[in-house]
């Protein structure tokens, strides 16, 4: 995954938590007060953001490649979302006691997310229908993710991936491929 890519991904995956701010402290300040705007800004970006990174994920014309064990991973979303949520529901986030030690730990969480390719830790994602997989290469074994559009991805087809980046990161839009009359294989629409 590339830095820009990283960049983007991180930023737009806390979308969720902008919004949250953004109602707290619309309530606690009124409306349009300087810090109200900032975070309704940044949960419009975020949309934006993810919506701008759903369409980019296919930009190579992508090879069709044979998978193996096939795992859902797009779960994990929610235990993410846990981490963040219930901390900004409960506490006054105008409170300078509360918000730096929660900027700390939200800053040592970006700096990690910009480390870690952790694509299926995005909530708005999951929004667009876009599900997320670890699978491996049925060649060389090589453990990869793939973002996905469209139906479940299974191990009896090859599907058409599109390097995201450098690395390990695929998408591939499964709307677009045809099971064979079999079940096996795939024919491209």
């Amino acid at each position: 995954m590339t830095g820009w890519f990283r960049g983007c991904f991180v930023f737009s995956s806390f979308g969720p938590l902008y919004l949250i701010v953004w109602i707290k402290l619309e309530l606690a300040l009124g409306a349009w007060a300087t810090w109200t705007v900032v975070f309704l800004v940044l949960s419009i970006l975020a949309v934006a953001v993810t919506i701008y990174l759903s369409k980019r994920l296919a930009t190579d014309q992508g090879q069709a490649t044979q998978i193996k064990e096939i795992h859902p991973v797009d779960s994990e979303v929610f235990p993410y979302l846990m981490t963040y949520i219930p901390i900004f529901l409960e506490n006054d986030v105008t409170n300078a006691s509360f918000l730096y030690p929660v900027a700390v730990l939200y800053l040592i969480i970006f700096i990690l997310f910009m480390r870690l390719d952790t694509p299926h830790l995005h909530p708005y994602f999951a929004f667009l229908g876009l599900r997320v997989y670890e699978a491996k290469h049925a060649k060389n074994e090589e453990p990869m993710i793939i973002i996905c559009r469209g139906r479940r991805l299974s191990a009896t087809e090859a599907p058409v991936l599109h390097e995201v980046g450098t690395g390990d990161l695929y998408y591939c839009d499964m709307r677009t491929v045809r099971r064979a009359p079999n079940g096996n294989g795939q024919e491209t629409a």
